[in-house]
């Protein structure tokens, strides 16, 4: 099982969308000083917002591209607020263990 995840931080007022495997190292790695050489360290701390659980990579790919090309925090939040989306003609449900529980992870490693 692969996970399409949207990510929040207040410090600049951004989401951040991607997708992996093991979201839970995932999660962490964003909000790791050290570790965390990418796009998203300007934005520690990232907390979650919205998980998705899709069968494949390929269908994580597709559904990160597909909220992505939607280039619209309008969009996200419709998201947010119905806790599904529809795609290549699937309901796909949030996971509600994540539903806005803001969950974030100190850089010292991390715990929930």
């Amino acid at each position: 099982m692969y996970k399409v995840y949207i990510l929040y931080s207040e410090k600049i007022d951004k989401y951040y969308i991607g997708q992996t495997h093991d979201f839970v190292s995932r999660l962490s790695f964003h909000n790791d000083l050290v570790r965390n050489k990418i796009w998203s360290r300007r934005g520690i701390p990232w907390v979650c917002k919205i998980l998705f659980t899709v069968q494949s990579r390929y269908d994580a790919i597709l559904l990160e591209r597909f909220i992505k090309n939607q280039k619209s925090s309008g969009f996200i939040e419709d998201l947010l607020h119905q806790k599904f989306i529809i795609f290549n003609k699937k309901i796909i449900a949030s996971d509600p263990d994540y539903i806005g529980k803001g969950r974030t992870f100190e850089s010292s490693g991390g715990s929930i």
